[in-house]
């Protein structure tokens, strides 16, 4: 479950019953507190039968006290309206008194469903009837579709196991909607129950297809014997040296010592001896920028992450050292250190990756080209080709690494400045059908 409890005040002044976190969004993004508690009352408290009740019973009863006409029907709208109040009241006195916890996996596949484990008991003194579990809905059901579980009856003092399952339909980092459960008994017309306000945050990172075989080159600057790396474990890390801290570093790596001497921050740089590092860079410039700030997706950006992760999940079964480098609202860079099963924190990073709604070459390559020193191979795949991207790799070709070049397009190969003859075109809708198995 999750995590870091909000506090009374936030969730009363900012709700959020459930949305897709979204880098730089601006204050309007969020749920304006009135439509969302509007949204909370009907979902949380409302059913549907109370509503098809009072439409039915209520509606043609105000209408005749409002044109001031008397008919015998009006006694069938006060009768509904001492049923409503008698199902409330009495479906408060019933309400259950329970404990409820829920796990689930926090990083899952887009288009995949996954299950919710709910364990609930009962701390009251009678049992518990027709209870209902996430019974909030999430707001979004083109993002995340969940299937609410539900128990029949629970024995009071007792403990129970239910469970429900969730379709992840798009890639993002989200918060889900908070853990509520209820009951609608006896009537059906009102639900009673408690919501746990703490936060619960889920990973939906891009779906792909393992890849079978993959080429690398090896640059002649930093070849290295293979069948030494072979005999190192991923563990066997070395201390190469400080450096200024740059976009995107771990903060954990920052030296204190060495920053209050230089007066900048400077953070620690390890290193496997032996084995070559590999570098991945990513252009995720959004091809539409108005559509990008919808909710529309670019069908080529997430081309290149479906294809990255599947680069991701072969390169971590293999002994090199992995650095992840992306452009977005932001520099996004991700670095292996060497351990083992960072194949993980690889895709969550590519989970909250947003496209670029400007080119973010300008200030993606002094980056990119201040790491050279340290790689031995780059992997380098772009959704677009001009002449700043062609200048770029010859820049990248003259540092004599290892550069495979991917280019992913969509209908029309651009021909605008030819690139290099070993470059590997790759189509979007073949990356979506899981038709790329080798590269």
């Amino acid at each position: 479950m999750s995590s870091r409890p909000t506090s009374r005040w936030q969730h009363w002044i900012f709700p959020c019953f459930g949305r897709r976190l979204v880098e730089g969004r601006a204050w309007y993004g969020r749920h304006l507190p009135i439509i969302a508690w509007w949204y909370y009352a009907s979902a949380a408290w409302v059913s549907p039968r109370l509503v098809i009740l009072a439409a039915l019973g209520l509606g043609p009863t105000i209408g005749l006290m409002m044109m001031g006409i008397l008919h015998p029907a009006m006694f069938l709208g006060f009768a509904v309206t001492a049923l409503i109040i008698v199902g409330w009241i009495t479906t408060g006195l019933l309400k259950p008194k329970l404990s409820v916890a829920v796990s689930y996996p926090h990083l899952v596949m887009s288009g995949t469903t996954f299950r919710l484990t709910y364990r609930i008991q009962n701390l009251g003194k009678r049992a518990a009837l027709d209870i209902d579990l996430d019974a909030l809905p999430y707001p979004h059901l083109l993002e995340l579709k969940f299937r609410a579980a539900s128990l029949p009856f629970l024995p009071a003092r007792e403990e129970a196991i239910a469970e429900g399952q969730a379709t992840a339909m798009r890639r993002g980092r989200y918060r889900l909607q908070p853990l509520r459960w209820d009951t609608d008994f006896p009537f059906g017309l009102w639900r009673w129950g408690k919501t746990d306000w703490r936060d619960r945050m889920l990973s939906v990172y891009p779906a792909y297809t393992p890849l079978r075989m993959l080429t690398i080159p090896s640059g002649t600057r930093h070849r290295q014997e293979t069948h030494t790396a072979s005999h190192l474990t991923r563990e066997a890390l070395e201390f190469h040296g400080c450096r200024e801290y740059r976009t995107g570093d771990v903060m954990r790596h920052v030296h204190p010592r060495s920053s209050a001497r230089m007066g900048v921050p400077v953070v620690k740089e390890f290193q496997a001896e032996g084995r070559g590092r590999i570098a991945v860079a990513l252009d995720t410039w959004h091809r539409f920028p108005l559509a990008g700030r919808a909710a529309v997706r670019d069908a080529r950006v997430e081309a290149i992450l479906s294809l990255s992760a599947a680069i991701m999940d072969h390169l971590a079964r293999s002994d090199q050292t992995l650095e992840m480098m992306a452009a977005g609202p932001s520099l996004y860079r991700f670095e292996s250190a060497g351990q083992l099963g960072y194949l993980e924190e690889a895709l969550e990073l590519l989970a909250a990756l947003e496209p670029a709604h400007h080119d973010p070459l300008p200030s993606w390559a002094p980056h990119l080209l201040a790491e050279l020193r340290e790689i031995q191979s780059l992997i380098l795949i772009l959704g677009r080709w001009d002449e700043t991207r062609a200048q770029l790799v010859e820049e990248l070709q003259a540092s004599q690494i290892g550069l495979k070049l991917i280019l992913v397009h969509g209908r029309h190969k651009p021909v605008l400045a030819d690139p290099p003859a070993d470059t590997v075109w790759v189509h979007q809708q073949a990356i979506r059908r899981g038709e790329v198995a080798v590269l």
